[in-house]
């Protein structure tokens, strides 16, 4: 094996075992959740030895090595790439460490080579899903945080609006709307949107039967932990901008009302309606009241369930 790829598979090895050993057993990681650290000289010296091999045998004499510094560049050098000119962005960089320009193609061809023969059973079976699988184990793309958060909120808008009782799984419900993008940027994450998509219909389900608190102010700590102890889910797990993204949707999940135990509130004092004279009888959907001197957007619904409990019972929470 050459120096520079030996030296690779070093560090990411003994990196993805500092981090097995910090998780549950089993568990397998993200290429961005490993702390990979390689050096200029390094990089400059494996994209050489590879060069090598695209050359003279046209695949590299070790796949891994050759994931390794694909994944690692994205990660480091490349992290706003577009998905649809992912590998011409690989090739330019690639020229730039190596001081020889081959092209995309060529470049393009060799890493999915490699990326098959190392990660054939992890590659989805979707759109591109070699440039799928790439932005999902690295964590990057162009505007990705902003086209995930949407496609989430526009997700739990249809799954709450669905037909009632409706046999589809959160599977096939994600897959359906998947499958319905225009975007091409969009479906370039398919595999993040499958995963992340699944599990906010779990959460979803989960707060339609259960009694919440509610999330919307809690630290992102006690979000993390809430969700592992009733899903099984470690969110920081899914992806990067994990926070970023769920905490700005947790007002889904734990500040429904009926409109029944509202009208106490207001009567009582405890929340204040700002939205002008209060209707009679109060209306089912998103309204926002104001409770002590905060603005707080909830759902009301109808029904006798009660979200606010905690958020009510807990003031040292707010």
């Amino acid at each position: 094996m050459n120096l520079f790829e030996e030296q690779i598979i070093s560090v990411y090895t003994n990196a993805a075992k500092v981090w097995r050993a910090q998780h549950e057993q089993g568990s397998v990681p993200h290429f961005w959740e490993v702390r990979v650290v390689l050096s200029a000289e390094c990089c400059e010296g494996a994209a050489r030895e590879l060069l090598f091999d695209l050359d003279n045998r046209r695949q590299a004499s070790h796949p891994q090595a050759a994931s390794i510094l694909l994944r690692y560049l994205l990660l480091t050098r490349l992290s706003n790439v577009n998905g649809n000119y992912l590998w011409p962005a690989v090739a330019k960089e690639m020229a730039t460490l190596t001081g020889c320009d081959r092209g995309s193609v060529p470049w393009g061809n060799f890493f999915r080579e490699a990326l098959l023969q190392v990660h054939q059973a992890e590659l989805p079976q979707v759109f591109q899903r070699y440039v799928a699988f790439l932005l999902g184990d690295t964590g990057v793309g162009f505007n990705r945080g902003a086209l995930v958060r949407q496609f989430l909120r526009d997700l739990l808008d249809s799954y709450q609006a669905r037909t009632p009782h409706a046999t589809i799984s959160a599977k096939e419900f994600v897959a359906e709307k998947i499958r319905a993008i225009p975007d091409s940027d969009l479906r370039n994450l398919t595999l993040v949107l499958e995963n992340t998509g699944t599990i906010v219909i779990a959460m979803a389900d989960y707060a339609r039967d259960h009694e919440m608190p509610s999330l919307l102010l809690s630290s992102w700590a006690h979000v993390r932990n809430f969700w592992e102890k009733k899903l099984g889910i470690d969110l920081d797990h899914l992806l990067p901008e994990a926070e970023a993204i769920f905490s700005q949707i947790m007002h889904r999940f734990g500040s429904t009302i009926s409109t029944d135990v509202m009208e106490t509130l207001l009567d009582s004092g405890q929340v204040q309606w700002i939205a002008g004279v209060r209707p009679k009888p109060l209306p089912v959907g998103k309204v926002t009241v104001m409770m002590e001197t905060k603005n707080i957007e909830v759902e009301l619904m109808s029904g006798d369930r009660l979200r606010l409990r905690d958020y009510l019972a807990h003031p040292q929470q707010r």
